[in-house]
């Protein structure tokens, strides 16, 4: 928006990289992904180097052509972050990704091979979190009133129609200190 134009104008952008902006509208503190087209002079590099307001570097990384990092911006505030080409430490990051799974530091979580999701585990509780694998369910979901958003009571009580079952075929989309994915067919 405007608004936010005019407030970055005023920001110290004087960054050794190419300085990105992150706006927090939300009335908490947070901390985000943020999904960054950015155009490097010479093209994409393989890697990206992206710096904190407070010089310390954050995970990050390229994927699909954006830059992909964790950012903690103020309440309603703005923070200012450095992307520079090359590769540092990611920064503490605690994701994993396999074949079949994906962890960070508080979950676990593992898919079978219908490509259901067989099992959350919490880690600060050190309990799983399903008695059973999470089946994706076809319903029926024709409601009264407002199609576009509603949804009846009885329709989402009743019996699914059917389930997609497998084998699903599982491979990995992303694979990196800022996110991981896994896409399931």
């Amino acid at each position: 928006s405007s608004a936010t134009e005019a407030v970055s104008a005023a920001l110290n952008t004087a960054t050794e990289g190419i300085p990105i902006v992150v706006y927090n509208p939300l009335n908490i503190e947070r901390e985000d992904l943020v999904d960054a087209a950015v155009k490097f002079p010479g093209g994409a590099p393989e890697s990206v180097t992206v710096t904190g307001p407070e010089g310390r570097a954050v995970p990050a990384q390229i994927s699909s052509g954006k830059v992909i990092f964790l950012a903690h911006a103020p309440s309603v505030g703005f923070a200012v972050y450095s992307v520079q080409p090359g590769h540092a430490a990611p920064a503490g990051s605690e994701l994993h990704v396999t074949q079949d799974s994906l962890e960070n530091q508080w979950y676990r979580v593992k898919i079978d091979a219908n490509g259901d999701i067989a099992s959350i585990f919490d880690k600060r509780l050190n309990k799983e979190l399903l008695a059973s694998p999470m089946r994706l369910a076809i319903s029926c979901n024709n409601p009264e009133q407002w199609p576009a958003w509603n949804m009846d009571w009885d329709q989402v009580q009743a019996q699914p129609k059917a389930y997609v079952v497998g084998p699903a075929s599982l491979h990995i989309v992303e694979n990196g200190p800022a996110r991981v994915a896994l896409a399931i067919t």
